[in-house]
């Protein structure tokens, strides 16, 4: 995978969305939780108002409580260090984090948008490079972000 980039070195534009970044996907409302909307990739526990109002119309379905519920108690509560690299492939941009030497990556808009609307907001991981991505601020979860599978081989530059 080339367009690896460390952090720091980047010079491009990148994504930085204040409101929800979703447009077009698969929204769904979580029953029980009326702040709480989800795209399959991404969980935002308390979306702004601003949000609620179109993500309600966009919303395609609706999933019980007890689903999201099960997803937050197995949420990861390793602290992750600020990212340290960039993916670009002009298409999607990813940042990576690197605990421990194996790359944990996910699309940078989610990153972007947690960040902006949550200020002084942590990623925690699970165990393995899969598990969900909890996002805590004051050591509650607000949110849930999808890492996406990418091979190590394909980051060998950042190793």
């Amino acid at each position: 995978m080339e367009n690896v980039y460390r952090l720091d070195e980047y010079k491009e534009q990148l994504p930085n969305p204040k409101g929800f970044p979703i447009k077009g996907a698969l929204i769904t409302k979580i029953k029980g939780m009326p702040l709480a909307f989800t795209d399959t990739f991404m969980l935002d526990l308390s979306v702004g108002e601003d949000d609620v109002k179109i993500l309600k119309e966009k919303a395609m379905r609706e999933v019980p409580g007890e689903t999201i519920r099960s997803i937050l108690e197995e949420a990861g509560n390793t602290p992750l260090s600020e990212p340290e690299y960039i993916h670009d492939d002009k298409y999607i941009s990813y940042i990576v984090f690197t605990p421990g030497d194996i790359p944990i990556v996910i699309q940078i808009k989610y990153y972007k948008y947690f960040r902006n609307r949550y200020n002084n907001c942590k990623f925690y991981c699970g165990n393995d490079r899969m598990d969900s991505i909890a996002v805590r601020r004051d050591n509650k979860i607000i949110g849930i972000i999808m890492p996406v599978f990418v091979t190590l081989k394909g980051l060998e530059r950042v190793h």
